[in-house]
């Protein structure tokens, strides 16, 4: 099966100064890749490149070649707002729009057209009642429960669905943000640090949620800890000083890495 996204001899500059060198990677299709190394090796880098989020750094500057599904994600024709619906992101620290959870996740189904923004405003003026809902036969509705049931979020969170998404706990605003990212039903989902900033019982979830969400979407993660790319990731890439030193099944790479960086890295050596 031909990969999702491949990057040939990718570089980046931010200044002059060169963050990315000559990266070559390919993403496999319903997969977790973790991205692993040290702060400043390259890993966010690479991960905003893949949507072109990148863009948005105006001192940055990016040459090489990323395909998505055979597309040249640098071409000057690409349409960077349809790649972005296809290839998502989600940041380090959780983006919850100040609006109700519930139109947290709607606003992403009105992207896809499941509802206008005039509805929406009068739902958000109401209180919804969870039983009820659960209840309604109404296609919004259904797909914002079924959305937060997804994100283990609905039991926690249903008895309070028109209150301020922003007075949800850290790691309860980040599945809601993967939630609301998912909605739109892209290909391909990018996570910068997700949990960093999250307890260990926030992050379980975080965790579990993704292994289910690999059913249905290809995911790539950015990640400083090592049990968490050896838990839930299939494939690993190790970077060091804006290099992609190895690429392999996590398995292997965290068991027989072929590269002594990586095993000293791995080791605790330097990180």
């Amino acid at each position: 099966m031909p990969p999702v996204i491949s990057g040939h001899n990718v570089n980046v500059w931010y200044n002059g100064l060169h963050a990315l060198k000559d990266a070559s990677l390919e993403i496999a299709e319903r997969q977790i890749t973790a991205f692993i190394g040290a702060s400043g090796s390259g890993k966010s880098t690479l991960l905003r490149c893949l949507n072109r989020m990148l863009d948005t750094i105006p001192t940055a500057r990016a040459t090489g070649e990323i395909f998505y599904r055979g597309q040249n994600v640098f071409a000057p024709d690409m349409d960077v707002m349809a790649l972005r619906r296809r290839v998502g992101m989600v940041f380090q620290n959780p983006t919850p729009f100040p609006k109700s959870i519930y139109d947290n996740i709607a606003y992403g189904l009105e992207l896809q057209g499941y509802v206008n923004r005039r509805r929406i405003g009068l739902l958000r003026r109401q209180p919804i009642d969870p039983q009820a809902m659960a209840a309604s036969t109404d296609r919004l509705d259904r797909a914002v429960m079924q959305s937060l049931q997804d994100a283990a979020l609905w039991d926690e969170v249903k008895d309070r669905l028109h209150k301020s998404a922003l007075g949800l706990s850290g790691g309860q605003q980040q599945r809601l943000c993967i939630a609301r990212s998912i909605t739109v039903q892209p290909d391909v989902l990018l996570l910068d640090e997700p949990c960093s900033e999250l307890d260990p019982i926030s992050t379980r979830k975080i965790e579990d949620f993704l292994l289910a969400l690999k059913r249905d979407y290809t995911i790539v993660i950015v990640t400083h800890n090592m049990h968490q790319a050896r838990r839930i990731s299939d494939e690993t890439c190790f970077f060091h000083l804006g290099e992609l030193i190895e690429q392999g099944p996590t398995g292997v790479v965290f068991a027989t890495p072929r590269h002594p960086l990586t095993r000293d890295y791995l080791s605790g050596a330097f990180g």
